[in-house]
């Protein structure tokens, strides 16, 4: 078995590189996949699609290279994750969505990081997300709330993260969503 990546950044291409994947640096927005038909049992796409503006050409490039009966497993933040239903009601930004890059605005807490600046474009609920990958022909065969630790303020995070971690049981209250997919 072989091990095939897909990263936009040349750092992330030569890590998977170094770690035995046969990496390949594209910026999948938009574009083909350099790979035949039916080529892949599985492909795996985390946190990916939010960051994507042809949301449907990617999902279409998924499984035109998925083999018939193979498996897309996908992660990626939930909009109508608890926290965030509570920030709107008091007025505040959701957790991921910037009206900035240079600043964090209205937010109650979202700490700068090396990945601050890869904002995220199209956003998720449940629902919406169930119905976009039926549109796209896909079976889903299972879906789970992930609850993803969070750090910064002391109090503020370790309240959130008790509650988070009782409420992720359902993915529609969840900070991000868990898909396992099958090609029909």
């Amino acid at each position: 078995k072989e091990v095939y990546g897909i990263e936009i950044s040349e750092k992330g291409v030569k890590l998977a590189r170094e770690n035995g994947v046969k990496a390949f640096r594209i910026n999948i927005d938009g574009s083909k996949l350099p790979f035949e038909d039916n080529y892949f049992d599985g492909v795996f796409a985390g946190e990916i699609i939010e960051h994507l503006y042809d949301t449907d050409n990617f999902v279409n490039e998924v499984y035109r290279t998925l083999k018939p009966g193979g498996i897309f497993v996908m992660t990626t933040p939930n909009l109508a994750w608890w926290v965030n239903r509570v920030c709107l009601l008091f007025g505040f930004q959701p957790y991921g969505m910037n009206v900035s890059s240079n600043f964090s605005i209205g937010h109650v807490y979202e700490p700068k990081n090396e990945f601050s600046s890869f904002d995220h474009i199209r956003f998720f609920t449940l629902k919406s997300l169930q119905e976009f990958l039926k549109l796209h022909n896909f079976q889903i065969i299972n879906i789970i709330g992930v609850h993803i630790r969070l750090s910064g303020l002391p109090l503020l995070t370790s309240i959130v993260n008790v509650i988070d971690r009782l409420l992720s049981f359902r993915p529609s209250l969840s900070n991000c969503m868990l898909l396992v997919l099958k090609k029909k």
